[in-house]
């Protein structure tokens, strides 16, 4: 089957496939023949068969109207990042380069702003809210910015909101966007960053993060090992754990020696803060270094009441501006 094949699992196939009308695939079996409407073979064997979701061409000739709200738009290109970054790549520093053609594509369709690193202006705040799933080690070579999901290696996943009211009205969105820049690294726009760098407002608070050693989760996709950590704040530990994804690769060694570990808490929403450390590079600036789940909502996938103990934080949190680089 076509899932088989090797081109399916590398990244700079993926635009080219999505954006060519016509596919024909030469394996190792027969020739098999693929369009927007359909799937074929010699063998007659996949005839009509359910295509892969939002691969052919009219996923982005056609997908947008007047009518599409521009979260949906976004929650689009956010499945094709899912896809695309689990995807492999020789070279890491191709990461945008291999997506660039693609990107350009879905600028001329939809109506989402600039193109930042591999984002949109136009929700950038939800979009910051991505967890790196692969667990590989970051390449020493600058790639994006922390706050974007390009420059954690491997696999990414966005937390959607559940209710589709929240994006489109941003009511419950805390953290807003004042500026966003990137500095292209070659011709081409869309593609390779040198540099780039958000600045947001919202409710900041001081805190210290501790591994709960009592208890190590792993991921439902890849079994990779997601410690929930014990939050404290002014000297007092929340009453319930966090889940905290961090974007870094860390060893079961590493993670279980962590012990209050200093970093901000920028509440994005209700539900999710951004986990920040002061930068290498500037001592003005902030990096990502991960995102932080309030309470247990996102480990079980329903909604409940967020941590109270860190609702009452948040309620006496200042609203600060900070440079993300």
């Amino acid at each position: 089957m076509l899932q088989n094949f090797p081109l399916v699992t590398r990244a700079w196939a993926f635009q080219e496939k999505i954006l060519s009308r016509r596919k024909i695939y030469f394996t190792n079996a027969e020739v098999d023949w693929e369009c927007s409407q359909d799937i074929q073979c010699f063998c007659g064997g996949i005839r009509n068969a359910s295509r892969e979701p939002a691969t052919a061409f009219e996923m982005i000739q056609n997908s947008f109207t007047g009518e599409d709200l521009k979260h949906r738009e976004r929650y689009k290109w956010m499945g094709i990042i899912e896809r695309y970054s689990s995807r492999f790549l020789t070279k890491e520093t191709d990461r945008l380069p291999a997506l660039s053609a693609l990107a350009q594509k879905f600028r001329t369709a939809s109506e989402l702003g600039s193109y930042l690193a591999g984002n949109w202006t136009q929700g950038l705040v939800a979009s910051l809210k991505w967890t790196a799933s692969s667990g590989k080690t970051p390449t020493s070579d600058y790639i994006a910015p922390s706050w974007s999901w390009a420059s954690a290696p491997g696999g990414v996943t966005f937390v959607k909101e559940i209710n589709p009211k929240y994006a489109v009205s941003g009511a419950h969105v805390w953290a807003r966007l004042i500026e966003a820049t990137c500095i292209p690294a070659s011709t081409d726009p869309m593609g390779a960053v040198s540099r780039g760098h958000i600045i947001v407002v919202g409710p900041v608070i001081a805190m210290k993060l501790t591994c709960d050693q009592e208890d190590l989760d792993y991921s439902q996709s890849d079994r990779q090992l997601v410690p929930w950590y014990l939050v404290k704040v002014n000297g007092v530990y929340s009453g319930e754990r966090e889940l905290t994804f961090l974007d870094a690769k860390m060893t079961l060694d590493e993670t279980m020696k962590m012990k209050d570990k200093e970093v901000l808490a920028l509440m994005i929403d209700r539900m999710f803060s951004l986990i920040l450390q002061r930068s290498n590079t500037n001592d003005e600036a902030f990096e990502r270094i991960g995102v932080m789940s309030h309470g247990s909502k996102y480990r079980s996938g329903v909604e409940i009441p967020m941590n109270h103990s860190i609702d009452k934080w948040f309620e006496d949190a200042r609203q600060k501006i900070l440079e993300i680089v």
